[in-house]
């Protein structure tokens, strides 16, 4: 069995360094490109943006089903605490492993 890593990153320039970085058949990126739930004022709760979380779902149905370990390579800072936690949320990922771009 292939051992395929996914990482998650803000935006397509992340995501170009990371795929000119590794080979293609062990790693998959996907961007967010930004934030994609708004905190909604009046509600006092987070909605979906939804063309954002539409082409994030679409993504991820392209990935491999071999995909074992998953990054959420975000900004070292609240907002990328914050998009890390509603692709979990909003994805149902259970096993993901938080990553600071910085560090890579």
């Amino acid at each position: 069995m292939n051992m395929t890593t996914l990482f998650f990153v803000e935006n397509n320039s992340k995501a170009n360094f990371i795929t000119s970085h590794f080979p293609s058949h062990c790693c998959q990126v996907i961007s967010t490109n930004g934030h994609f739930r708004k905190f909604d004022v009046t509600e006092k709760k987070y909605i979906e943006i939804h063309d954002k979380c539409q082409y994030i779902r679409n993504r991820l149905k392209k990935i491999d089903s071999s995909t074992t370990i998953i990054y959420f390579a975000m900004d070292c800072s609240p907002e990328g605490d914050l998009l890390s936690w509603h692709i979990q949320d909003e994805f149902q990922i259970q096993n993901g492993k938080r990553l600071f771009y910085s560090s890579m």
